[in-house]
């Protein structure tokens, strides 16, 4: 036997994904001969998965089948069956070898193509018709519910003393004097130019090291005052690009050149110079080797 949570439970998700799109009609709820409680209702698909375009498609033959759970105990054990054909051919035969459902739609053989495992779970109408009464159904006598208690108030709300308000700190507001420029990155003081740029603080002048007892005080050195060097005045630019004109009078611009001192004459060269003396030649002296020793002999 197993009970409804359970069943649902081992439904794949794609089952719990179809569903979303199967509507419940006709609900009816009551108890049959036996005395068990049954809920039984009408459901068909407006949407079904295409298995080539992997995708939800519009289901265009809404056929309705009869959808019904049956409950044994207030454990929540249960007898389910659908009439569609996913139930039929792979869900029926292997609930009834768990006690969950009575062959009623198929002939009782194995689901050896549609289910070889024979793993008990159920169709989505069952599915879409649990998620609709689950709300409704009891708690299982296994499962402790705690309930809610009131929270205890020791003390009267008469006698509990007044919350004291919080003391809110005031905040000092910082003047805004920055204004956003036109251009993007760089932001416009809107303080007068006076204030932008102060001054600077000038460093106070060193005060001069006060000399030891017994020592003179060493003199500064003198201090060299730069002459100024003035330009001369008296040019004046030109209407050509490049050059200038002087001012000075034309007198004076190109002054008398200086006459050259003449040469010293110089003493004519001989026309016929007399004719060195050749130094007389002077005969090699023999050297003394064995072959004068030899002749002398």
């Amino acid at each position: 036997m197993l009970t409804l949570p359970q069943i649902v439970r081992r439904v794949n998700e794609r089952r719990h994904q179809s569903a979303k799109y199967v509507r419940i009609i006709q609900v009816k709820k009551g108890w049959d001969s036996l005395g068990r409680g049954y809920v039984a209702a009408a459901s068909y698909s407006t949407k079904i998965w295409d298995n080539y375009k992997r995708k939800f498609v519009l289901n265009k033959v809404r056929n309705r089948y009869v959808t019904v759970i049956v409950f044994l105990d207030t454990r929540l054990h249960v007898v389910v069956s659908c009439s569609c054909p996913d139930f039929k051919y792979r869900w029926e035969v292997a609930l009834n070898h768990k006690q969950a459902a009575e062959i009623e739609y198929s002939n009782g053989e194995l689901p050896v193509i549609r289910n070889p495992s024979m793993k008990a779970a159920e169709c989505k109408h069952l599915v879409a018709l649990y998620n609709k009464i689950k709300d409704e159904l009891p708690k299982p006598k296994g499962v402790r519910v705690t309930p809610i208690s009131p929270p205890e108030i020791q003390i009267p709300p008469s006698q509990r003393k007044p919350i004291e308000p919080v003391k809110v700190v005031p905040t000092i507001k910082v003047p805004k004097n920055v204004q956003r420029s036109t251009k993007p990155g760089k932001k416009q003081s809107t303080l007068p130019p006076s204030m932008r740029n102060p001054p600077a603080m000038k460093a106070p002048p060193k005060a001069a090291p006060t000399p030891k007892p017994g020592l003179k005080a060493p003199t500064p050195p003198a201090v060299m005052k730069p002459t100024k060097v003035r330009a001369p005045t008296n040019v004046q630019r030109s209407t050509k690009p490049g050059r200038k004109q002087s001012t000075v009078p034309q007198s004076m611009r190109n002054p008398p050149a200086m006459k050259a001192q003449p040469k010293q004459a110089t003493k004519p060269a001989a026309a016929n110079p007399p004719a060195m003396r050749a130094k007389p030649k002077t005969q090699p002296q023999p050297s003394r080797g064995p072959a004068m020793m030899r002749t002398k002999k």
